[in-house]
């Protein structure tokens, strides 16, 4: 049953989608040109594999229409992330004592800080790779509806745990001050994401699977939609494993930080 902490969460998330959606209207060209951002970044991905597939069959057993999915979901995923992408920016507001504000409030701190920044045009380059992904599955492949709707979940799942993993970094601000240095790092590697991580070497899946989890952006799903049933569980509850392990990071270095940052009073 829904606790009211819970249920007050949630009710705020109507004025929060409010305020989001006013943002975006009040400078529409802005929306315009991120949409196409993202559009013209997506074509110039489906380029490059299209270019690289007319010299070579296929990459390691990654065949073309697979990295047409991949596009798709990473694009998905990436986007659902971006909604909440103040994730990765919010240590200014550790370092200039701004959390003051949301520390009063009857809600989680961090809850307040990232929604109110909430990003809904996002969920247009979302639906640039929903399209991609329908079409490549109904050209290529054939729509399993269970596995589908598995790698849609493992997405959402995705998009969360790396709003988690960079709220960590984030954190970490409570105890180094600037630390743009450090997200810089770990956004370099988000670049990996891109490119099916199955190819490279047993040591390289395992730190992108576990360490920095981009596996799961675009190639956890493209095996589970295109695999078994059980392959698509296995995918499932190997990716909510990372999660909750991330989950429990955050709570210790979120808990810890908070402590210090009251110490000496923002």
């Amino acid at each position: 049953m829904p606790t009211p902490f819970l249920i007050k969460h949630v009710r705020l998330v109507r004025s929060y989608v409010r305020m989001s959606f006013k943002k975006s209207t009040e400078y529409k060209f802005n929306v315009v040109t991120n949409a196409l951002g993202y559009f013209s970044s997506m074509i110039a991905w489906i380029f490059f594999w299209d270019f690289l597939f007319g010299n070579i069959k296929e990459l390691g057993e990654w065949k073309y229409p697979m990295l047409l999915l991949m596009i798709g979901f990473l694009y998905l995923s990436d986007a659902l992330w971006q909604i909440f992408w103040y994730t990765i920016s919010f240590s200014s507001d550790i370092m200039k004592g701004n959390l003051d504000l949301y520390l009063v409030r009857p809600v989680h701190p961090l809850y307040g800080l990232v929604m109110k920044e909430l990003q809904l045009y996002s969920l247009i380059p979302a639906m640039f790779g929903i399209v991609l992904i329908v079409y490549t599955l109904t050209k290529y492949y054939s729509i399993a509806v269970l596995n589908f709707a598995v790698a849609l979940l493992m997405c959402a799942v995705a998009a969360a745990m790396l709003g988690v993993f960079y709220s960590i970094i984030m954190s970490l601000a409570f105890w180094l001050g600037k630390i743009s240095a450090i997200r810089t790092v770990f956004r370099s590697f988000q670049i990996m994401q891109r490119y099916p991580l199955d190819i490279f070497s047993m040591a390289v899946r395992g730190f992108f699977t576990f360490v920095v989890p981009l596996y799961f952006f675009g190639t956890a799903q493209v095996l589970a939609v295109l695999g078994s049933k059980s392959t698509a569980a296995g995918y499932l509850m190997l990716e909510v494993v990372v999660f909750v392990f991330w989950l429990f990071v955050w709570h210790i270095t979120w808990s810890q930080g908070v402590r210090r940052y009251e110490s000496y009073g923002g």
